[in-house]
């Protein structure tokens, strides 16, 4: 952040202000289903976030829809296939793996052939255009059709 209010000529404070109230209510910005799947999922399964990007704002984005409670594991990492972040979470037990980006279900697939691999497909999004490819053993739509899978 400290870049992008030097590049920007933004101080440093404002943007920090900025980001702070955009984070205080992201969760408005859940998907209608996220709630009642958690509730009934975490009751009977382990769950994790794995998610890309800036390690910092991951965490905040996270703790700010006051969702961090149902996971056991969030984790933030800089590798966009995600596969050998998987697999740690993994520890060589059968899972499940949910994520938007075919790039990243064919990485996962790749190196953990016994991980079932759930595309998500809200019809939106970057990867919304691309196709599936040969990672993905399911696709679905919304947290419903996942409950079925588990």
């Amino acid at each position: 952040m400290e870049l992008v209010a030097k590049r920007s000529n933004v101080p440093f404070l404002h943007l920090e202000q900025a980001l702070n109230a955009i984070i205080s209510g992201a969760k408005e910005f859940l998907y209608h289903d996220v709630i009642a799947f958690l509730q009934t999922a975490q009751g009977d399964h382990l769950l994790s976030i794995l998610t890309f990007g800036d390690d910092r704002f991951q965490r905040m984005k996270v703790a700010g829809t006051g969702i961090s409670w149902y996971f056991q594991n969030i984790v933030v990492t800089q590798d966009i296939q995600k596969a050998v972040d998987a697999e740690v979470l993994a520890c060589g037990a059968s899972a499940l793996f949910v994520d938007d980006n075919p790039r990243a279900l064919e990485a996962v697939k790749t190196r953990l052939p016994h991980i079932t691999t759930v595309r998500m497909r809200r019809g939106h999004g970057r990867y919304t255009d691309e196709p599936s490819g040969g990672g993905v053993d399911h696709e679905i739509t919304d947290l419903n059709e996942l409950m079925k899978l588990l």
